[in-house]
């Protein structure tokens, strides 16, 4: 009948927008940021830049780290990725970023695409492999 019908359709589009909403891939952004914190996290020092190889450029960052709490500035997009680890908030996805930290290496989960990720800092060179888009980003922290 009709209504069945109609329901069916409404079934269909919701289960595209989900598995849509699956491939979502990690913000660029938030992936720089998540590089820097990542430094951050395994240097114990502060950082005021980082080159993106994967986009190309430059950007400027603020950091404050006392203890568990955790804040990168992003001057360029204006945002914050900020909180106590491993959990930060990304402002502009009004989403979280768990990080937790192993030795040199740090395993991340974003919650805005669903997105593993596992990050590896060797001084100032910060690669992020991510798992959904089987990638490697390179970055440079300083």
């Amino acid at each position: 009948d009709h209504h069945h019908q109609f329901l069916l359709l409404r079934l269909k589009r919701m289960t595209y927008i989900l598995m849509k909403w699956e491939e979502k891939e990690m913000i660029a952004d938030v992936r720089r940021a998540v590089a820097v914190a990542s430094y951050v996290m395994v240097t114990n020092r502060v950082a005021s830049s980082v080159f993106d190889f994967t986009n190309g450029g430059y950007h400027l960052m603020s950091v404050s780290h006392t203890g568990n709490f955790l804040s990168i500035y992003d001057y360029q997009r204006s945002n914050y990725l900020s909180g106590y680890l491993p959990n930060l908030f990304d402002y502009s996805t009004a989403s979280y970023v768990n990080m937790m930290m192993s030795g040199n290496t740090i395993n991340g989960f974003d919650y805005h695409t669903a997105t593993y990720f596992s990050v590896t800092v060797n001084a100032g060179n910060v690669t992020i492999f991510d798992y959904q888009m089987a990638q490697y980003y390179m970055y440079s922290v300083n």
